[in-house]
C-alpha cells in the first residue's frame, strides 16, 4: 500500500525505531507529558 511513498515508510521506520528502542530500555523509557495554562 505505501510502496514508493517515502514520508509514509520514513514514519513506520520512527515507529519501528522507538519500539526497539523501549524493547531494550523499557526499564529506564517512558514519557511524562505536562499540561499548562497561561495566566493572563
Amino acid at each position: 500500500k505505501y510502496k514508493g511513498n517515502e514520508i509514509a515508510l520514513g514514519v513506520f521506520e520512527g515507529f519501528r525505531n522507538e519500539v526497539n528502542f523501549y524493547n531494550k530500555y523499557s526499564e529506564f523509557y517512558g514519557y511524562e507529558f505536562f499540561v499548562m495554562q497561561k495566566n493572563n
